[in-house]
């Protein structure tokens, strides 16, 4: 630590990009700016990566699922979420445990075709305060709805991100089904 604050001008400012939900176990000095992809740091940046080969071959689907998750419960955000909305027929569920960074083949293709199927897709805070899977359902074409317990978007001060997701503070789980039957095909229109 004292080497890090020896070398900074503490005149200037300084900035740093993390994507570990953890951020960065380091204490820096309070001229660093942290940007943070996973949950953690003074300004959020999208927890994205590129695959636009993927996203442009299943984007297109047919949405016949109301609302879906395909993933692993890495928080208790979700198993709340799973055990308020499981018992949804139009809500397909599909939680196992917790994925490596080795997915199979046959699960990344289930997760990519369910959720370009989906209207909506159930985006609940991971391990960090937020998903790879929001901006997932983005490329693929279906609306996010995040689920957070302490909201972490980017952009905030010019995105509205209520016109383009559903935003559900883990408290209101249990009216996801009702808020998601009460949106118009045109207002899905409108997000998309």
């Amino acid at each position: 630590m004292k080497h890090i604050e020896q070398d900074l001008d503490t005149n200037k400012r300084y900035f740093t990009i993390v994507q570990h939900d953890d951020g960065i176990n380091i204490s820096l000095p309070n001229n660093v700016i942290i940007f943070g992809m996973g949950g953690n740091g003074h300004i959020p940046l999208p927890l994205t990566y590129e695959n636009s080969e993927v996203f442009e071959k299943y984007k297109h689907n047919k949405k016949d699922i109301l609302c879906s998750f395909v993933g692993s419960i890495t928080h208790y955000c979700r198993q709340i979420m799973v055990d308020n909305l499981s018992n949804n027929s139009d809500i397909l569920i599909m939680a196992n445990d917790a994925w490596t960074n080795q997915i199979e083949e046959n699960k990344q293709e289930n997760f990519l075709r369910i959720t370009s199927a989906s209207k909506f897709t159930l985006c609940p805070r991971g391990y960090g305060k937020t998903s790879f899977r929001l901006y997932e359902a983005l490329n693929l074409g279906s609306i996010p709805i995040y689920i957070y317990d302490e909201c972490f978007l980017p952009y905030t001060e010019i995105i509205n991100w209520s016109k383009l997701a559903i935003l559900v503070h883990i408290n209101d789980i249990s009216h996801i089904h009702t808020i998601i039957t009460s949106v118009s095909d045109y207002q899905i229109s409108e997000m998309h």
